[in-house]
């Protein structure tokens, strides 16, 4: 297994108790990697996605504060 860079951003929204996750996703090459669905499996709150854009773009919004742990999932790849 390879390493991977996992590049992330953490953000608070206006109201304190609620953020959200973003990110870039890109392959072995530093390739954007676009249709590639990120979704939520452990934390306060469970179960929500999204799915990158053209550019490898992914938003999760309106999450409760905490600790979370995603998993990265495109037809082809193996999933993280």
């Amino acid at each position: 297994v390879q390493p991977r860079r996992v590049d992330f951003q953490l953000f608070t929204s206006a109201n304190a108790q609620r953020g959200a996750i973003s990110g870039r996703v890109t392959d072995g090459d530093d390739e954007a990697l676009g249709n590639v669905t990120v979704r939520v499996t452990a934390g306060p709150s469970t179960g929500q996605s999204a799915t990158t854009d053209a550019n490898g773009e992914y938003v999760i919004e309106d999450l409760p504060t905490g600790t979370y742990a995603l998993t990265f999932t495109r037809t082809g790849y193996q999933t993280r």
